[in-house]
């Protein structure tokens, strides 16, 4: 059911970050075995001048709802025995779905959770749950994707309440989680959500981030270096928000988000997030970092996982003057999508054994197949691509130009086997049997089996990379599956130079930040979507010298020797760093960039260290004192503000 285990540490955090009045009324919306219930109860305790005999006037103040009965009734127990002196009536959970509950009606309108396990009929039965002061939770994680059409519309039930009918059905569920929450809330009323940190830059993040933006004020976004989680393989942030009707103390806000890259204690990153810093800064030191963004410019920025991770090289690169995005100099498309790629799809050997060899076009299938930027004859003889628009294009236009109304795919079938491609059409029947002509992705074709005219363009880029950023140079006709970008220059466009650039560390460092990391065991791994690579910054091709581009061109010709001399282990980038810092220097250089060439390098090492830091599955709360702390403020602001709606910080 989603459900997940928070460390203790962690529901302390966000409810000493959430709960500053003994007396709060605080909600967990899915309080599982009580986690946050439990914290929330000592922070109240705590917050009161004199906290004994405190247990039953907390107990009134604390709420749970849970959909699964076993941990609702383990909430209970748990929140009853905080104090065992003392006699416990009742307890505030009860077993519910949160989407049929709604602000402001009867509390307890299903079946309540005792602490004796048994249905209690007394209590609180009729009061109002609204207008509250607090609401905590680590929402399930359950994928858009899992949840049934007709739960999905329940989730959204409460939408057109709060005019946010039309956002996208594509949020998982925690997003509807915060949504719905925000109609129990008090104005001024706090939010501490534990959830995963796709929202931060994923499609519909953009809407979840423009609904918060709307309806609170951020207090802090929290960012861990580690899961949070020893038994699921996500990232984690939290999220402290507060209700705020007034549009101008939104807008005004300075938001913080902060990361927590080395161990410290909770009190310490509650001082964090407390003090008051001016906006467009950075604060670092060996424990943490925090970024502050007015709350306005947020509007226009939907790449909030850069906060987090990019050093201030990042706003340089993409605040510069100079720059133009890729797709403004180049096509950039998604490699072929066949629908039945066991069909369309083989081994060179395997085309080759059932006589289909001729019919095939080389193919970049999968990422493992390059391990150098130079794709040449030898690396395309390992896959092929059933490749027939050439051979069927003259049987379409015989079909029409004989016949007015004819079924074309039984006239192309016979009239391959009278051309003598009988072999072909043995294979393309076998296909059929299979039912590959009856997807819905090649029904839609006039021929099933024909992927139209293929185009062969002059470099790809992989959708996702490990160690080593590289785009590919191809010096064959081969086409790409969809795990790698088609990139094709403008007309008269220099493809060479532009492969060049992109293949130097300031373009890695905007894919490491633009894109979006993907847990895995050993490292994280950086992904990229088409949309991503299309908004690239790349240095203005026309303002480039011809003495900068002969220099990049050649650095990017020496490196890919470099890496020919190499063995396929070697091609590591310590064994081609030299080359790669000539690649880099020229780029830079062509920016007026040149003294930042350390800097740079640093950034990268640096990118590859937080992504080996998120894999695996680490439990660590990561909250020692910070020893010095550097403040910077990021320069270039103003200009990057007038320049791009993407990086005004």
């Amino acid at each position: 059911m989603g459900e997940y285990y928070t460390p203790p540490a962690i529901c302390d955090l966000i409810t000493q970050l959430t709960i500053d009045d003994a007396h709060a009324d605080v909600l967990d919306p899915a309080c599982g075995s009580g986690g946050f219930l439990v914290s929330a109860y000592h922070q109240k305790r705590d917050l009161l001048a004199e906290p004994a005999g405190a247990h039953d006037q907390i107990l009134t103040e604390v709420f749970g709802i849970d959909v699964n009965r076993f941990p609702a009734h383990l909430s209970a127990i748990n929140l009853a025995i905080q104090d065992l002196p003392s006699y416990t009536d009742h307890v505030n959970i009860e077993v519910a779905d949160f989407f049929d509950v709604e602000p402001d009606t009867q509390r307890f309108s299903r079946e309540r959770a005792s602490a004796s396990g048994s249905d209690d009929e007394n209590g609180l039965e009729g009061s109002a749950l609204g207008n509250l002061d607090a609401i905590v939770a680590n929402p399930p994680y359950i994928k858009s994707r899992n949840i049934d059409s007709d739960h999905k519309d329940k989730a959204r039930g409460h939408l057109s309440r709060l005019d946010a009918g039309g956002m996208t059905r594509r949020m998982d569920i925690y997003g509807y989680f915060l949504t719905h929450s925000t109609e129990f809330l008090a104005d001024g009323g706090r939010l501490g959500f534990l959830t995963n940190d796709t929202w931060l830059d994923t499609g519909y993040g953009s809407e979840l981030q423009e609904f918060i933006l709307d309806h609170y004020r951020i207090d802090a976004i929290i960012k861990l270096d580690r899961q949070a989680f020893d038994d699921a393989l996500v990232g984690s942030s939290i999220l402290v928000l507060t209700r705020e009707e007034d549009e101008q103390a939104r807008n005004e806000n300075v938001a913080n988000f902060v990361r927590v890259r080395g161990s410290i204690d909770i009190d310490d990153i509650v001082d964090v997030v407390g003090e008051e810093l001016e906006a467009d800064r950075m604060m670092r030191d060996e424990h943490f970092r925090v970024v502050t963004r007015q709350q306005a410019v947020l509007y226009d920025e939907d790449k909030w996982t850069t906060f987090f991770r990019a050093p201030p090289i990042y706003y340089d690169i993409h605040g510069h003057d100079g720059t133009e995005q890729l797709d403004d100099v180049a096509d950039v498309n998604f490699g072929i999508k066949t629908g039945a790629n066991a069909f369309f799809y083989g081994r060179s050997e395997e085309w080759e054994e059932l006589g289909l060899e001729e019919y095939t076009t080389p193919l970049l299938k999968a990422s493992g197949q390059v391990n150098r930027i130079r794709f040449t004859e030898e690396d395309a003889g390992e896959w092929g691509v059933l490749d027939l628009d050439d051979l069927v294009q003259p049987a379409l236009e015989d079909a029409r130009d004989v016949y007015e109304d004819v079924d074309e795919e039984p006239f192309v079938k016979e009239w391959l086997e009278d051309e003598g491609h009988e072999t072909l059409v043995e294979y393309i029947e076998t296909g059929e049997e299979s039912g590959y002509h009856a997807r819905p992705s090649t029904e839609h074709r006039t021929l099933w089996f024909n992927l139209g005219e293929l185009t062969f363009p002059p470099m790809f880029i992989p959708d996702f990379t490990w160690r080593v950023h590289r785009v590919v140079w191809s010096e064959v006709r081969a086409v790409s599956d969809r795990q790698f970008y088609t990139i094709e220059p403008n007309e008269g466009g220099d493809a060479e130079l532009l492969c060049g650039i992109l293949n130097a560390r300031v373009v890695w460092l905007m894919c490491e930040l633009r894109g979006r990391w993907s847990q895995g065991q050993e490292m994280s791994r950086s992904e990229i979507k088409v949309y991503e690579a299309e908004e690239l910054p790349v240095p203005g091709l026309d303002d480039i010298t011809d003495d900068e581009r002969d220099e990049i061109v050649d650095a990017f010709h020496e490196l890919m020797g470099r890496e020919d001399e190499l063995g396929d282990d070697d091609r590591t980038l310590e064994n081609t760093e030299d080359d790669r810092d000539r690649l880099d220097r020229a780029v830079l250089s062509a920016m007026n960039m040149e003294n930042q060439l350390d800097e740079l390098k640093e950034s990268i090492e640096l990118m590859l260290a937080m992504r080996e830091r998120e894999g695996g599955q680490h439990t660590e709360v990561l909250v020692s004192r910070p020893s010095e702390r550097e403040v910077i403020e990021l320069e270039g602001v103003e200009a990057a503000r007038e320049s791009t709606t993407l990086t005004d910080f």
